[in-house]
């Protein structure tokens, strides 16, 4: 799973499980509320990617990542960022957090983003003497050879 593709956050969103959720199950809007499921199909489009994490008082966690590709089913990717997937029992909270492995991938969107724009400035710099770009039209002069995009 590409954690930023279509990621979404949500400010102290939690959900309490009304059943318990097996350690290979995958839908998860047959152990939520209504209510809960109502409220994370509003915030999740499809193919969107939402970050949750359960956790014991023993320090067991299981990071998860939810998503849905209709308008009714809610589904999960178990097992994220080295977690284990485990069964989790009626009244756990499933919390929406900011994760390590979310912020790993944005660091690396941004390296990479930087890196590209490095070498489309090095071709720009090597290949023409002035780029303009002025109401939508992109305009090149290379050695007085004006090219209008």
């Amino acid at each position: 799973m590409t954690i930023l593709s279509n990621k979404k956050f949500s400010n102290n969103l939690k959900i309490t499980l009304t059943a318990e959720l097996s350690d290979i199950a995958i839908g998860l809007q047959a152990v939520m509320s209504a209510p809960d499921h109502a409220n994370l199909l509003s915030i999740l489009d499809i193919d969107d990617v939402m970050m949750g994490t359960f956790e014991t008082v023993a320090g067991v966690v299981e990071i998860i990542g939810i998503t849905t590709d209709d308008d009714i089913t809610v589904s999960a990717f178990r097992s994220q960022e080295s977690t284990t997937a485990v069964t989790w029992p009626i009244d756990s909270v499933l919390s929406i957090r900011l994760t390590a492995g979310v912020l790993t991938d944005m660091i690396t969107v941004a390296d990479t983003l930087e890196t590209e724009d490095a070498t489309i400035n090095t071709r720009i710099d090597n290949y023409a003497d002035t780029i303009l770009v002025t109401g939508g039209e992109i305009v090149i002069n290379q050695n007085d050879n004006v090219v209008t995009l």
